[in-house]
């Protein structure tokens, strides 16, 4: 049990920093280019979603990220005492992994083909909200 906490952390940081960063790689760059190159970026886009993995590993990272992140809670949290999630960091936790599982969802949203730039965006929101309060969490 002494290593919990530390393997589930190391497994969280990791699917988080690669779900942002592709997350954000596809929605800052990859789309904007495809737009912009017409008809073959629509092409490359319906070919990279269909013939590559790429919409579940996406996915795939935010499922791992928010469940690590739920299990990393109750372990942290005492089974979610509530003495626990009334304090400052309880709350700040909460709101981060509120903003993760709505990311979450937007990223099932865009995998299962709703493409836009508004699904796209409100996604990198999401997630940089959800790492906000990670990070404030532990100075609150």
């Amino acid at each position: 049990m002494q290593f919990a906490i530390p393997a589930l952390l190391v497994v969280h940081v990791f699917a988080a920093v690669f779900w942002y960063g592709s997350a954000m790689f596809l929605v800052r760059f990859v789309l904007p280019t495809a737009s912009a190159a017409g008809e073959s970026g629509e092409l490359f886009l319906l070919r990279m979603v269909e013939q590559t993995r790429f919409p579940y590993a996406l996915v795939g990272a935010g499922a791992l990220t928010v469940l690590t992140g739920l299990a990393l809670l109750d372990l942290v949290s005492g089974n979610f005492s509530p003495a626990f999630m009334g304090t400052n960091m309880g709350i700040a936790l909460s709101a981060g992994g509120a903003c993760a599982l709505v990311a979450f969802l937007l990223a099932i949203l865009f995998a299962r083909g709703l493409r836009t730039r508004a699904i796209g965006a409100a996604l990198i929101l999401f997630l940089g909200l959800a790492l906000l309060a990670m990070v404030l969490s532990h100075y609150v």
